[in-house]
């Protein structure tokens, strides 16, 4: 079972020992961990920031989580159905 509506199953506390939202593992890039922005989906199916992509391509690339396999010049292609989730969370 989930946790009850209204309760933050896991969360950190914050200062003011409110509950901090979780934020959906979806909703964070596949090579940085953090909250998305501007997602899109590249060659190996992941969803990864597109600035954060980008650098790495052009420092020769990165290692794909998903397949294990190196990835220099990926098509990107813009994550629209997630986007939207994200401006709904925010």
């Amino acid at each position: 079972r989930g946790a009850p509506r209204g309760h933050t199953a896991g969360a950190r506390r914050g200062e003011g020992g409110d509950a901090l939202p979780v934020i959906p593992p979806e909703f964070r890039c596949s090579l940085t961990n953090k909250l998305l922005q501007d997602p899109v989906i590249a060659d190996d199916g992941l969803t990864y920031e597109r600035c954060e992509v980008e650098e790495a391509a052009r420092r020769g690339g990165w290692i794909s989580p998903a397949t294990g396999s190196m990835m220099t010049a990926p098509r990107l292609v813009p994550n629209l159905a997630l986007a939207a989730l994200l401006r709904r969370y925010d």
